[in-house]
């Protein structure tokens, strides 16, 4: 809006107009979408209510698309009067803003001061200018559209770096889940190799020792049991 307001700006300066203001065409191309004002506080803006829309002689620029000029145009035939709280208005000059031959939004001048109408060299002024404004206002939108591409893009990217490191996170979980049972595997496989280099360094136990119940265990060493607790003889050997 920054390109707009100092449009209008210009505008009146240019022809000595004590108001201005640019309406933006909605894209249906049948009614005004945006107001853009110059020579109106705030307070006159809040009292006069919302923003035209179209109607009266700011519509036959709409449909007509050409530049109108007018002394008195409460005494056309096609105003629609003002809302309450606006300011009186007689001079006005309207030029329409096009972009690419479509209509962008139109140019409104009005009260030509100090007093009179607006001149034939005021209409050559607007058109001329808002030719230069529809150059501005293609170019605006030209980066603007870059910019929100590059923010897409950039958009992307961060989706796709965030896919990236949510797969190495899982990847880096389970590695680490292998990781320890790899760990724990092995920390069983030294218990299990300690037991079995413990049980080949105790002393072998002879014939006679297990007749009388002696028995070799795993934490070194001997129990002695009485003849009649111990094992069994197996039933081959009971014959002999």
């Amino acid at each position: 809006d920054s390109v707009l307001q100092t449009l209008v700006r210009i505008a009146a300066e240019l022809t000595g107009a004590r108001y201005s203001a640019l309406g933006v065409i909605d894209r249906a191309g049948n009614c005004l979408e945006r107001f853009v004002t110059h020579g109106l506080d705030d307070r006159a803006r809040s009292a006069i209510g919302p923003v035209p829309r179209g109607l009266g002689i700011l519509g036959v620029l709409i449909e007509e698309a050409r530049p109108l000029r007018l002394d008195d145009l409460t005494r056309d035939p096609r105003s629609v009067g003002f809302p309450p709280n606006h300011p009186p208005m007689h001079s006005f000059l309207g030029v329409p803003v096009m972009t690419r031959g479509v209509a962008f939004g139109n140019l409104y001048l009005a009260e030509k001061q100090p007093h009179g109408g607006f001149t034939e060299e005021d209409e050559e002024t607007m058109v001329l200018l808002a030719a230069q404004a529809a150059v501005a206002i293609e170019n605006a939108g030209s980066v603007q559209r870059d910019a929100l591409r590059r923010a897409v893009q950039a958009q992307e990217e961060r989706d796709a770096l965030a896919g990236q490191l949510s797969e190495a996170e899982t990847m880096l979980v389970e590695s680490e889940g292998q990781q320890n049972s790899l760990k724990q595997k092995a920390a069983l496989a030294d218990q299990l190799a300690a037991e079995n280099a413990e049980l080949a360094a105790q002393p072998p136990v002879t014939g006679a020792q297990y007749a009388q119940g002696v028995r070799p265990v795993r934490d070194s060493t001997l129990i002695v049991e009485h003849a009649d607790e111990a094992c069994p003889v197996p039933a081959a050997r009971q014959g002999s």
